[in-house]
């Protein structure tokens, strides 16, 4: 297990997140400090949660993914899919390996596009992982901190929207559907202004 699968099936995590768009520095400073459940996992110290918070502001990507595959294909259901995405791609195999070790997600290596050209290593996590990443990061994010706040604000709505579909049994509510999407092009220009780190991985929609 992962410090992140730790962190996201413990109860504090769930407790968080309808507080995200109002108060995220004090719901962050929650969820980082259930870490006990397993003791064979270790918590990473402040210094590597600040050392992967620079990964991601130099060569990462955080993004909401807009999926419309169920309406298109499968046909069973009537709205898009929104969840975060955060990952990075490097030349070095360190700091994705590190990144994979507290918060699991997929690690990859991509073959050189072009002659002469490195191999690269790559990480990923999405969905309530990616949420476990960057509310551990947040406070150390500094060229990426509105991507990451923007990420949990969607979190908030999704949870929302969860207990809005369980309480009527109903497809999510318009007005949910439409913060979603507001909150997927506010992303998007966001990380207009990001690094070559942030172009190399952009696919935001499906």
């Amino acid at each position: 297990s992962s410090w992140a699968d730790i962190l996201i099936g413990s109860r504090s995590i769930m407790e968080i997140e309808p507080m995200l768009p109002f108060d995220a520095d004090t719901a962050i400073g929650e969820s980082i400090s259930v870490h006990h459940a397993e003791p064979f996992v270790r918590t990473p110290t402040s210094d590597e949660l600040a050392y992967m918070a620079g990964v991601i502001d130099s060569d990462g990507y955080i993004g909401i993914r807009r999926s419309t595959y169920g309406m298109r294909v499968r046909k069973d259901c009537t709205q898009p899919v929104y969840y975060e995405r955060v990952g990075c791609k490097q030349v070095q195999p360190q700091a994705v390996e590190l990144l994979h070790k507290y918060f699991g997600g997929a690690l990859g290596r991509d073959n050189p596009s072009v002659p002469r050209g490195k191999i690269l290593y790559n990480w990923q996590v999405t969905n309530v992982k990616a949420m476990a990443f960057l509310c551990a990061v947040l406070p150390y994010l500094r060229i990426k901190r509105a991507q990451a706040h923007n990420c949990l604000c969607l979190r908030a709505v999704m949870e929302q929207s969860k207990q809005a579909r369980r309480r009527t049994r109903q497809v999510r509510p318009i007005h949910l559907s439409a913060e979603m999407e507001r909150l997927y092009l506010a992303q998007i220009e966001l990380n207009k202004m990001g690094t070559s780190g942030e172009r190399m991985m952009r696919t935001n929609a499906v």
